[in-house]
């Protein structure tokens, strides 16, 4: 622990732009373009691609296949929850 009671890993991940809650990692680094990337909010409208989830994917797993968020994606499919199944369709944003 440093002395202002940071450990190492803490102010590495804050100096990368990473915050760590709960374990989790969330980017705390916003757009300042203002030109929005193709994996932003704003995909919400633009063109999107069909997926067929295959057994064995998670929403993470295709959300790092397609370089689309996981928030995004449950945005643009209206999910709720984190549960997808072997057959169902989602749809990816460009």
């Amino acid at each position: 622990m440093s002395s202002s009671g940071q450990s190492k890993d803490g102010f590495v991940a804050k100096a990368a732009g990473v915050a760590v809650v709960g374990g989790i990692a969330w980017s705390i680094f916003k757009s300042i373009s203002g030109t929005p990337s193709s994996a932003s909010a704003s995909s919400l409208g633009a063109p999107k691609e069909t997926y067929f989830v295959s057994q064995g994917d998670t929403l993470f797993s295709i959300s790092q296949r397609f370089g689309v968020p996981v928030e995004i994606l449950k945005s643009v499919n209206k999910m709720k929850g984190d549960e997808i199944f072997a057959g169902d369709k989602l749809a990816i944003p460009k």
